[in-house]
């Protein structure tokens, strides 16, 4: 039996983890919750805030990650950045960006590509 979507969204964002993980990002926060919208990893990289999309993708039927992040989706991920920098920040970081990660399922929905895109949104 295939796995739920929410599912397959919290085994992305637990790959996606611990892949930042490994190449330096401190996560701070998964799945954290505004009044404008969800953030689904929370990380710092030196001293600066990363708020990190991540995708899963078993095909091309729904677009690909990439283009799953429209103007809209993008605006709303910066509301929610905003709102997580002045009210849950730690030590005042204001230096941030955001990022997207995308994964690619393969036919059992697991885990078969990984691409991290750095700096997504101005």
């Amino acid at each position: 039996m295939r796995p739920s979507t929410s599912q397959t969204g919290r085994m992305a964002e637990e790959v996606a983890c611990l892949f930042l993980e490994s190449h330096g990002m401190v996560v701070v926060g998964c799945r954290q919750r505004t009044p404008v919208g969800e953030l689904d990893i929370v990380g710092r990289e030196g001293r600066e805030t990363v708020f990190v999309e991540v995708k899963a993708r078993s095909g091309s039927r729904m677009g690909s990650g990439e283009e799953s992040l429209d103007r809209y989706r993008a605006h709303r991920m910066r509301a929610a950045g905003s709102y997580w920098l002045a009210n849950v920040a730690f030590g005042g970081s204001v230096a941030c960006r955001f990022d997207l990660v995308v994964i690619e399922l393969d036919a059992d929905s697991l885990p078969r590509n990984l691409v991290r895109h750095r700096a997504i949104i101005e």
